[in-house]
């Protein structure tokens, strides 16, 4: 915890993936700062409005599941050094697999409630 529940973090480890074994998933409460220390994943980007809801929204763990429509319309191949920054309307599906090969990762995301910034 960096500030209480309005800033926290933790890091990640795991094996990249193909997108059909991946989540998209946006939050309400939250936003996402992600970044790669180890290795290098992909990261989806969709708009949330023009997605089909596959899982309704989750209060208690902050996200909701989207229906994946295809090739994104932006993809991000995060590797150390760089980060992203996902806000609520940001539909996102990470872990995924750079240059054709799953890899292990270690990422950290920081969350920033959007209320303690408005």
């Amino acid at each position: 915890k960096l500030d209480g529940d309005a800033v926290f973090g933790r890091v990640m480890a795991y094996k990249t993936r193909t997108p059909d074994e991946g989540l998209l998933e946006s939050h309400r409460l939250y936003i996402d700062v992600q970044t790669t220390l180890d290795g290098a994943e992909g990261i989806e980007w969709h708009p949330r409005d023009t997605l089909a809801r596959k899982q309704d929204y989750d209060p208690g763990r902050d996200f909701e599941l989207w229906q994946r429509p295809g090739p994104p319309n932006v993809r991000l191949d995060m590797v150390p050094g760089m980060f992203c920054v996902l806000f609520p309307e940001d539909a996102h599906l990470a872990q995924q697999i750079v240059g054709g090969v799953a890899r292990d990762i270690r990422k950290a995301v920081v969350k920033i409630r959007l209320d303690s910034i408005q």
